[in-house]
């Protein structure tokens, strides 16, 4: 009989404030599984490579955004070495952003979570599980969202404040972004740095060369309720494309088609599906994946592995 592994990463949020969380998690697995703590960035694809000796159920991740998407990328790059398929991946609750966990309608407590998990073990009943394509950045990086220019902008924003983080943070940058918008403040002239860079999209060349932003991925709401990727459950294995060269000003004056899920209106505006997405700068450009910063100046984000998520 396969075991849970929970993977947890100690600086998220929510687990930084509750060191005695992995101590629990060993608790309630007993003899059913194993708690990996990862304490350091580089020692993940060592643990994930050892998950290969293991019969493994379900592998839970216990952290937020950026944790999923550092122990998913160590995860595919392990299990597809060894030409093995990756056991169903549970998310738990446990970090300051956990956009993906709300996007897929997943509730409770990292501790809720993991019960769940162990009473379907103990019972014999099948996990219930959701395939769900992944995005994977220059043929690596695993992750739902990317985001760059006026995302990645924002982003350092709420990242400033040494500390901080969550939906209040979260809500207070957005609040004060829109407003320094409007005053024409000085967030506003950090927030609407434009960038020049040469974009094919399944290999169509996209007729804008100047943008405000790029974003793609597999989740509909992007944060704080911003539907921008509204159509990313269209087609099946295709991610949502949103490719503006709209300034700040004309988007918060169309604010509301986030929260509604609409496109947005005005020339040099890209809204289309995609497998594929190709961005070459001269200058090394900002760019998120889940939460997560990087820099460099050639991108490819296609769609990656699918993989079956726990629902409950």
């Amino acid at each position: 009989m396969g075991q849970i592994v929970v993977i947890t990463n100690p600086h998220a949020r929510q687990n930084a404030k509750d060191p005695g969380r992995p101590e629990r998690f060993e608790r309630q697995l007993g003899a059913r599984g194993v708690v990996c703590e990862t304490q350091h960035l580089e020692h993940l694809d060592e643990t994930c490579r050892g998950l290969l000796d293991r019969d493994i159920d379900v592998i839970g991740i216990c952290g937020g955004d950026g944790t999923n998407h550092l122990v998913l990328t160590a995860l595919v790059k392990a299990f597809a070495a060894a030409g093995r398929a990756l056991p169903p991946i549970s998310f738990l609750k446990g970090g300051s952003m956990n956009t993906i966990r709300g996007n897929l309608g997943l509730r409770g407590s990292a501790e809720k979570t993991l019960a769940a998990l162990i009473e379907k073990k103990e019972t014999g009943e099948a996990f219930q599980l959701k395939r769900q394509s992944i995005l994977q950045v220059n043929g690596e990086k695993c992750g739902f969202f990317y985001g760059n220019g006026y995302v990645a902008n924002w982003l350092y924003e709420y990242y400033s404040e040494n500390g901080v983080s969550g939906p209040q943070r979260a809500a207070e940058t957005a609040y004060n972004a829109i407003a320094s918008v409007i005053s024409r403040g000085a967030m506003a002239q950090r927030l609407g740095r434009r960038f020049q860079a040469d974009v094919t999209v399944d290999g169509t060349p996209v007729a804008i060369r100047e943008f405000g932003m790029i974003m793609a991925g597999f989740i509909v709401d992007v944060g704080i309720g911003f539907k921008a990727l509204y159509r990313a459950h269209e087609k099946e294995g295709s991610f949502h494309v949103v490719a503006t060269a709209l300034r700040p000003g004309q988007i918060a004056a169309q604010v509301h088609r986030f929260y509604m899920g609409r496109r947005l209106q005005g020339e040099g505006h890209f809204d289309e599906l995609a497998r594929e997405l190709v961005i070459r700068s001269e200058e090394p450009l900002g760019y998120t994946l889940d939460g997560e910063m990087y820099k460099t100046t050639e991108f490819r984000v296609a769609t990656g592995p699918t993989i079956d998520i726990v629902m409950s």
